[in-house]
């Protein structure tokens, strides 16, 4: 606890406590100098490259961009479930305000749900689409590719994802770690 509380301006930003350290002692990260390649990653149509978070948002545009100048096969990890197929009354709905519409008509025919409850149903379906783009436009460039249901914050789920993926493509030759959780807020209501 003296380490939380005796603090100033020269204390390391974080440090780290452990019940098997004496009360005095702490784990403390420092950074050091590591070369790093300029340029694009040197994969090629041999690599199976995972990727965290990598197919929706920027890291699927950055996947994108990988696999045509690289050919690799790609092993995309999201929270998501697996993409499913679309309702045939979806297909041809893009806009927003089109797509709740059809969802009240379909998804909660008679009844009146709350715009959170809307909004809930929107996103699942918005999100699966997207997945369902990024997954397309991958095959459409000729690479290999799949996706895996894998929470990257639960242990267990990461190494069932990994070892799916080793029997699925073969070894595992890079890990991008693209994921993140948004949780934007004002720190007094931070869990």
């Amino acid at each position: 606890m003296q380490a939380v509380l005796n603090t100033g301006a020269q204390s390391p930003i974080e440090i780290g406590l452990h019940p098997d350290l004496a009360e005095d002692e702490q784990y403390q990260l420092t950074l050091t100098d590591a070369e790093y390649p300029n340029g694009l990653p040197k994969f090629s149509a041999e690599d199976n490259v995972v990727v965290s978070g990598g197919a929706r948002g920027i890291t699927a545009e950055i996947v994108i961009a990988l696999a045509r100048q690289t050919g690799a096969t790609f092993a995309l990890l999201g929270r998501s479930p697996q993409p499913a197929t679309l309702p045939g009354w979806m297909e041809t709905l893009t806009d927003t305000a089109e797509i709740k519409k059809a969802i009240l008509a379909h998804e909660f025919k008679g009844q009146s749900p709350s715009p959170k409850e809307l909004d809930r149903v929107y996103n699942g379906y918005a999100t699966n689409r997207e997945i369902q783009k990024t997954l397309l436009t991958l095959k459409d460039i000729g690479v290999k590719n799949a996706y895996y249901s894998v929470d990257v914050t639960r242990t267990k789920e990461v190494n069932h994802g990994l070892d799916q993926i080793r029997k699925d493509m073969g070894p595992i030759t890079a890990l991008i770690h693209g994921a993140g959780v948004l949780r934007d807020g004002l720190i007094i209501d931070k869990k």
